[in-house]
Parts: C-alpha cells; structure tokens; sequence
C-alpha cells in the first residue's frame, strides 16, 4: 500500500518544492481533510475513482464536489478513455486499481494505467492540498506542478458557476511527466 513516504520521496527526487502538513485529526476520507486543516474545501483535493470496460478512472477535484456525469464523459472522451461500464468503484476496486487505501487516494503515483482526469476548478487554484493515502497528513503542492506530475487531462468535471467560467480561460494543460512512486 503506497503511503506518505513515497509521495514525499517521488518528489524530493524529482526536487519539486511541496509541504507534509500534520493533520489537527486522523482522518479517514479525503472530503475531511479541509476541516482538519482549517482550510476552504476549494483549496483541497480529492480524487474520486471510477471503473470503466477501458479501465480504471481517477477524477481530481475540489474537495466536497462530485463530477458531473455528461462532463466526465466528455472528459474521458477527449482523455481517449471509453465511458462504456462507467461507474464509481467499490472500496475494494479503488484499493486494487490505485494501490492507496480508499478515500485517501493520492493523485500523485497512480497507475500508468488510470486515465487521470482534473477538474477546471481545481486547476485555478494555486496551491492545493492532497492526500497523501495516510489518515494523518496532506501534502501542500503546487497545482501546476501536481498537473504536470499527475498528467492529468484538465477539463470541466463539474458544472462551472458564472464566476468560474473565467477560470477556462486561465486553465493551462501541462505536459505529462508523470511522478514515478516506487512500489
């Protein structure tokens, strides 16, 4: 099960400036983790895990929010991912497809074979905190430089409010050098 110490090693290999922040409690889903850091859901970011006939599906976005499913089927499509038998994943099939406890999946060392998806919203935010797959800790972390890690496509998951819609002219799609996390 990969964990805190392979996030942070994956980055201080990589020399990318990121935080390990103590959590004020233990927590066991990614949606508490603004709470326990006294922070604003919009600065936090869960990953939910989907499966799919093409594989398994990680969609990065605010804390709190849940993907719409037209613009996650648009996502996939345009992420080259078939939305045929999409669902959300079991417990037990997030745990298989991502190898992080379940509701604490880290978007950092998935899979090569997770089609990873982010969601606009969360790409305007400039620094985001994460779970790292461990109850006690989330990591502090550049979005732009945990989309360029995670490859992530970056689209619309959620419905955007008027005031977002100025977000999708900022949004930038960064190249994929996806983190290695050793196993």
């Amino acid at each position: 099960m990969l964990g805190l110490l392979d996030v942070h090693q994956a980055l201080l290999a990589q020399e990318v400036h990121h935080e390990i922040v103590h959590l004020s409690r233990s927590v066991s889903e990614a949606d508490d983790i603004p709470a326990a850091l006294g922070l604003e859901s919009t600065r936090c970011g869960v990953v939910r895990v989907y499966t799919s006939d093409d594989g398994p599906v990680a969609a990065l976005l605010r804390a709190g929010e849940w993907p719409d499913d037209r613009n996650l089927v648009r996502g996939l499509r345009l992420a080259g991912h078939s939305a045929a038998g999409l669902r959300p994943a079991s417990r037990d099939e997030a745990v298989s497809a991502t190898d992080y406890q379940a509701g604490l999946v880290s978007p950092l060392g998935l899979p090569g074979h997770v089609t990873t998806l982010a969601d606009a919203k969360l790409a305007a935010v400039p620094v985001v905190y994460v779970p790292t797959g461990d109850s006690g800790t989330a990591l502090g972390i550049r979005t732009e430089d945990l989309l360029a890690l995670t490859g992530a496509r970056v689209t619309w998951l959620t419905l955007p409010t008027g005031h977002d819609r100025n977000t999708a002219e900022r949004v930038i799609v960064l190249p994929r050098t996806a983190a290695t996390v050793s196993r």
